[in-house]
């Protein structure tokens, strides 16, 4: 059993591994927030990502960071600039297949800005 913090909500991939995320960024997965919301989530609570392998999942991760950071930052400007760079970077560095599996990911967790990016 994997050492749980109260500060991180555990993902557990289709392929086995375990990711550990802050809640800010777990929650906007949309699949993982209504887990989260059930009355019955406790935070030793691991969660099954069953249509989700562990690649895809660092992937979105890593979206989901860096756009947090950039919607924090303090002149709007400056992050729809910054953000756009990273988006145009992130996406063309995925050849077609991760592409279509990252979509796939995106779709089951309910990612709305990064199915919009990737369509």
């Amino acid at each position: 059993m994997a050492a749980i913090s109260k500060n991180t909500i555990s993902l557990k991939t289709a392929d086995g591994d375990i990711h550990e995320v802050s809640p800010v960024i777990a929650k906007q997965m949309q699949t993982v927030q209504q887990f989260i919301e059930e009355e019955s989530f406790e935070t030793s609570t691991v969660i099954p990502l069953l249509n989700v392998k562990s690649v895809e999942l660092s992937k979105i991760v890593e979206y989901l960071n860096y756009n947090h950071l950039i919607e924090e930052d303090s002149t709007s400007a400056a992050s729809d600039d910054g953000k756009k760079k990273f988006n145009a970077r992130f996406a063309k560095e995925l050849s077609d297949c991760e592409m279509k599996q990252l979509i796939l990911a995106a779709n089951y967790l309910n990612v709305k800005d990064l199915l919009e990016l990737m369509c």
